[in-house]
């Protein structure tokens, strides 16, 4: 699938420079580009819950509830399923009249956890003749819905209980609806329990009603929808499900907050309206409990109390073993062949030559069966290690990180090809392997291996002479000009299809300042430009077909677009100069259009001159907001405010520029001329090795020319600092 993939990536795609070119391929060889994994990932295994037979016995569920869960959906007469102890769980606090949160990951199960006491409580409504809409299920995606109302649709039938799903793509009138049904379902009619157009749904209207928040802010606003489906102050309404609550945030959050109290202000449901929301898993952080985390929002989003110990979380078995952890059974070396996982069929036969293999041991005539090998496996370090890694540890791992894991842990003489036949031979082995699980067999391993394939990551270079320097981590700064000491920033490259010449997406200030642009930025300040480095050629890389006329023109449409204009680029002021412009960049010798009739030996010292020339001084404010402006950084700014504060001397400039002689020796954040003090404001970036032997040299030649170098860094306390620096003035 990997290589298919790549082969139509690339077959559309082409980069003109080489050196992009090679790149590109070489990060396609790594397979990080466009795909990520294999990751391996084993199937967890929850904990039994009740049986539906004591559910009912205890009067929390309807009789007749459990024939809508059957283990063949729509056969009321087969199986019940076996609950899981969550959903059980789940079914006791719903029935016993609780606001719930469901919280488990793909695959828990979470529909059962509200749908079996939402169905039981609407069967006992009708048994006592209560008409009208008594639950509300809102999903945030059609998609969901869709799958959803399905399976409900599937369970309802021959229940009773009416059902419907209202979105933007439900039909006004039945016969509408019908040929809609019948094209999608291949079926000629409606199950007995589907209301399928908008006429139905209101009259009379269904026992649970499917929809999502946008079509229920139209249910109460439209009159007649409102009059037929919710009859103000009465009604039959027990239920508001939210499905992924955890998506109702920001302002679709506010907005569906709003839109609940009004619900409940129109049926008159406040505080007796029983809310439930589904959200995916949430893992507690240092200081947090997760519980009471995502309480508190529920609260907050339905207006209704939940309590912490409302929230329903999975509960996994742990994996069955003998012996103590990490004392398994492991051969001295590998003795599982490349041929043999070439060859494995799955029979019984191949699964005991396999197994054998894993162990270093001839089986039993115990052992020698699925159930046998199931257990064995148990005591295998190399199956414990699976099971350890994948289940106790974490929910998944890529293949390279768990050989990696494998090697440092427990094969740390193995090559990494033979601990990966290793690790391939124990989940080929437990997948055919069984253990009993609560009066189920199971295979001893369910593995799942998930693959992530994309259209490619964007690719970011820095504009410099040395470019392109590429990445596709979305590196902000470019990290090889960082390793000569210089920050210069990164923008996203986009390519011609029809050419592949490669250009800067960027957009550009007012002053000239470039700041990088994603394609997808629209609304955003400044002016959007595609910028080629080098000579352009119209031949080499000619305007797109679509733009030109037939006789090879430009259209009228086009032309703009074509109308280049020339400019030089600062990396290091990071401005563009228009070409016919007065302005030019000061930032650098070579950038001046006529440096080669100068000579760098008089005009470097002029420079260093002009720097140390004396200005007229200027009171303390305007002094504050000069160098207020010429603070490169946050950091600087809140060091500079707490100088002010504790009412210390301000620096007399900042970005100072110190010089031995002719040479530059370095630019300090601020300077205070009269003490000889240079304050330099250290972030992260200086706890790198290269950074800071830099900073070291610097420092000792400013020390031994006689300035007083006095450091602030990042993760030092700012107050403290401040304080040192006022012993400097006698304070």
């Amino acid at each position: 699938a990997r290589k298919a993939y790549r082969r139509y990536v690339t077959s559309f795609q082409r980069f003109k420079n080489p050196t992009i070119g090679g790149w590109v391929e070489l990060k396609l060889d790594e397979g990080t580009l466009i795909s990520k994994g294999p990751y391996i990932e084993l199937n967890r295994r929850f904990l039994p819950g009740d049986s539906f037979e004591s559910l009912v016995e205890e009067g929390l569920i309807h009789p007749d509830a459990p024939k809508c869960f059957t283990s063949k959906p729509g056969e009321r007469e087969s199986p019940v399923v076996d609950l899981h102890r969550h959903q059980s769980e789940a079914v006791r606090k719903i029935a016993s009249g609780k606001n719930t949160i469901v919280a488990t990951g793909t695959g828990g199960g979470k529909s059962f956890c509200f749908g079996i006491p939402v169905i039981s409580e609407c069967l006992r409504l009708k048994d006592e003749g209560k008409k009208g809409v008594k639950a509300i299920i809102i999903y945030p995606m059609n998609a969901l819905a869709n799958t959803q109302y399905g399976d409900f649709a599937t369970r309802l039938a021959g229940s009773g209980l009416k059902l419907a799903l209202y979105t933007g793509d439900t039909p006004s009138s039945r016969d509408e609806a019908l040929k809609q049904y019948q094209m999608l379902t291949g079926r000629d009619k409606p199950l007995d329990c589907e209301l399928l157009s908008r006429e139905e749904i209101q009259e009379p209207p269904p026992d649970v009603l499917i929809t999502n928040y946008v079509m229920l802010e139209y249910l109460l606003t439209r009159f007649h929808d409102r009059r037929a489906i919710f009859p103000e102050g009465g009604g039959a309404l027990r239920f508001l499900v939210l499905d992924e609550v955890h998506t109702y945030t920001g302002k679709q959050g506010a907005y569906v907050t709003y839109l609940i109290r009004r619900l409940k202000q129109h049926t008159g449901t406040a505080g007796e309206l029983r809310c439930i929301g589904t959200s995916a898993t949430v893992q507690s952080s240092e200081g947090e409990d997760a519980a009471e985390a995502i309480s508190l929002f529920a609260t907050k989003l339905f207006g209704e109390p939940f309590a912490s110990v409302a929230v329903i979380t999975e509960t996994y078995a742990e994996p069955s073993r003998r012996g103590e952890d990490g004392k398994g059974i492991l051969p001295e070396k590998v003795l599982v062949t490349e041929e043999q996982l070439t060859n494995f069929d799955g029979s019984l036969e191949e699964t005991i030559a396999l197994v054998e293999e894993l162990s270093g041991r001839k089986l039993s005539e115990d052992q020698a069966s699925r159930i046998g090998m199931g257990k064995l496996l148990g005591e295998l370090l190399v199956v414990q290690f699976l099971e350890d890694q994948l289940l106790r540890n974490s929910n998944s791992m890529s293949l390279d990180d768990l050989v990696k894991a494998y090697q440092e842990t427990v094969r740390p003489d193995s090559t990494k090809e033979a601990s990966l036949i290793e690790l391939k031979a124990a989940l080929l082995a437990g997948m055919n392997t069984e253990i009993e699980d609560w009066g189920r067999t199971q295979a001893r391993l369910i593995p799942k291996i998930h693959a992530f394939f994309s259209q490619g990551g964007g690719i970011k270079s820095c504009i410099s002479p040395k470019a392109p320097h590429l990445n596709d981590v979305g590196e902000v700064v470019c990290p090889d000009c960082t390793k000569e000491n210089k920050t210069r920033i990164t923008f996203p490259l986009v390519f011609c299809r029809a050419c592949g010449q490669e250009y800067y997406s960027v957009l550009i200030e007012s002053d000239g300042t470039l700041r990088p642009r994603d394609v997808d930025d629209l609304d955003v300040e400044g002016e959007p430009a595609y910028i080629v480095v080098g000579k352009y050629d119209p031949e080499v890389t000619p305007p797109p077909d679509q733009w030109q006329t037939p006789t090879g023109a430009i259209r009228k449409d086009r032309r703009e677009f074509v109308e280049l204009e020339v400019a030089e680029y600062c990396p290091d002021c990071k401005k563009i100069y228009r070409i016919g412009s007065a302005e030019r960049c000061l930032c650098n010798y070579y950038n001046q259009p006529i440096h080669e009739i100068l000579d760098c030996n008089l005009v470097l010292p002029t420079l260093a001159r002009l720097d140390r020339a004396e200005m007229v001084p200027l009171v303390d404010e305007e002094r504050y907001d000069q160098l207020l402006g010429s603070c490169d950084s946050n950091f600087e700014r809140d060091v500079l405010d707490a100088i002010r504060r504790r009412a210390l001397p301000l620096p007399a400039c900042a970005q100072k520029t110190i010089f031995d002689g002719d040479k530059l020796i370095a630019k300090a954040d601020f300077y205070y001329e009269d003490e000889s003090i240079v304050i330099f404001v250290d972030g992260p970036d200086h706890d790198k090795d290269y950074v800071e032997e830099g900073d070291k040299k610097k420092r000792d030649q400013l020390d031994g020319l006689g300035y007083r170098v006095f450091v602030i860094r990042y993760n030092e306390a700012l107050g403290e600092r401040i304080k040192e620096l006022g012993k400097l003035f006698g304070y």
